[in-house]
This record gives C-alpha cells, structure tokens and sequence, in this order.
C-alpha cells in the first residue's frame, strides 16, 4: 500500500490530541522535545490544558507541529512506509515541511511559535474575523455586496462546497446575514481569533519574512504541495520560503492541493492528525474504487 499524508491546521486542536501516542516511547519523547526547544511546557497544555491556553494562537500552532510530527513517525513506522506525497491546511504545510526533512523539528517549531505570536498580534482582537459558506453560490457577487470599502478575501478554498472568507469583521458579519441571497444555504461565523489568510496579515507577514530568512531549508524528501501556489512545491528551497510567506496573506488553495494530488499514483489518504477535519475535506465523489478513505485518529485505522 502507498499513502498520501494530509497535515491538519489550527482548529483541530484538543486537550489530550496526543494520548494515542502514549504506546509509542519515540513518538512521546517528540512531543516533550518540544518544551526543551521552545522554552516553555508546551506538552504540559497538549496532554491537560486547559483548551483556553491551548486554542491561543501562539500556542496552538506548535502544539498541532509537535503532534502532527510525532505522529506521522508513529504512522511511518505503523504503514512500514514513507507517504508518497503530502499536504498541510495551512499551518499542516509547516507539519508537512517538517515531516518531509525540510525543515528541521527545532526550527519547524520555531518557525510556527513565531508565526503563531504574530498573526495573533497583526490585528487587535475583535477587528477581523472569519466566515465559513456552505453550499454553492455567487461569490464574487456577495464580495461585491459586503466589502464596500473594508477588506474581505477568500480565504480558504477547501471543499467545492466550502469556502472561508476573512477581512474586518463589519464585512465578515454581513456576509453571516445575507450569503442565503446569494446561493449560499448557510454562512457561519467562525471563533477564530484574527483574519487568517488575509491582507489584514500585511504585518505579520513582514515580521515572518524577516524570521524565515534565517532558517536553513532543504530539498524536500517526498512532493508537498504549496497552500499559495495550489501546486506541488518546486524542488527549491528559496522558493518554498517565499510560497510559505506568502501563504500568510493567500487564500489556502486546499481543492487545488487535492486535486494535484490525485494525479500521483498512490492507494490511500490518511489524515495525520486528531479529529477528521482533512478526511471530510476529501472528495469523495472522484475515484471512488482508486482511493482507500482512511482517517488516522487515537492511533487507529477508520
């Protein structure tokens, strides 16, 4: 069997996501690691909490990090095999870099402690916002309608009947009450605490830039796709750098990622991380009898 991994982002965090690898000495003594990296008990808020602690943005980030790695060794040692090809949502392409060898655990961790403070502080609380659509509709219309003269972006393409829209969250709010007049059968505003992936990031993308300049990146072991560009990453480190920068501010281009993914020849995609939050993404209604659907979760195939 070969695999394609998928990474989750912020959002699939839990109190105890990394209890399946309790079994597993080398994947624990990862998780751990963590605290001795970043300088604070980051295994402490993944194991117990509280969630409140756990869902900030500067703390969730490396949290998902450290789990997703750990447990995509558990995985690898579990298949007897190294996935194929691989893509992280979001904050999943960091997992994703890492996974792959290029980014270091250290630095990856880092990189995303970082990434997470200065998202968390480009826009006071309360500013921006987010708002999942649900079904089909007229996008450009309804942008057209709420965004007068406030920012609102796509700000993840993640299903073909999914789409996240950011910006101030004025606009954001009536997105939430007229999106029905639009196509959609339902808008939902998201707790989200900043306008992820959007030009709201304008600041923590230049403070990211300047810190993902010093990180040293190499060649990637297997292909993982760019969230940016929607396409595999080119084989070069100066250019996955500017993809992940980048990334700050664009659209998370998820349905793209899956579908240049499904051109590679592989049995079945796992979900490398807790919840299901991937594997429902998943198009189910392409290539059926290709594709196993399976979802990692507590250390179990589903």
């Amino acid at each position: 069997m070969s695999y394609c991994f998928l990474y989750p982002g912020q959002g699939a965090q839990r109190v105890g996501m990394a209890d399946f690898l309790k079994g597993s000495n080398e994947s624990i003594k990862l998780v751990h690691e963590a605290d001795q990296i970043l300088g604070f008990n980051l295994s402490e808020l993944i194991f117990e909490g509280p969630i409140e602690d756990l869902t900030l943005t500067k703390n969730a980030q490396p949290a998902l990090l450290a789990v997703g790695y750990a447990a995509h060794r558990y995985l690898v040692n579990f298949y007897e095999s190294d996935p194929v090809a691989a893509a992280g949502h979001s904050l999943g392409e960091y997992t994703a870099l890492v996974s792959s060898g290029t980014i270091s655990y250290e630095d990856g961790l880092k990189l995303v402690r970082e990434r997470g403070k200065a998202m968390q502080e480009a826009v006071k609380e309360g500013e921006g916002g987010m708002v999942a659509l649900l079904g089909s509709g007229n996008l450009e219309d309804l942008l057209e309608a709420c965004k007068g003269d406030l920012c609102l972006v796509p700000a993840n393409f993640n299903t073909q009947k999914q789409t996240v829209l950011s910006g101030n969250m004025k606009a954001v709010k009536r997105v939430a009450e007229v999106a029905k007049n639009f196509g959609y059968l339902k808008a939902i505003e998201l707790k989200v605490s900043a306008p992820f992936h959007s030009p709201l990031m304008k600041e923590a993308k230049q403070r990211m830039e300047r810190v993902i300049e010093d990180v040293e990146f190499k060649s990637s072991a297997w292909p993982v796709a760019s969230n940016f560009t929607g396409c595999m990453h080119e084989d070069n480190p100066s250019c996955i750098k500017e993809n992940l920068i980048n990334q700050i501010e664009g659209a998370v281009r998820w349905v793209q990622n899956l579908e240049e993914l499904s051109e590679l020849n592989f049995d079945s995609w796992v979900d490398v991380g807790p919840g299901k939050i991937l594997f429902n993404m998943i198009p189910r209604q392409d290539n059926r009898d290709k594709f196993n659907y399976l979802q990692f979760a507590a250390g179990e195939e589903r």
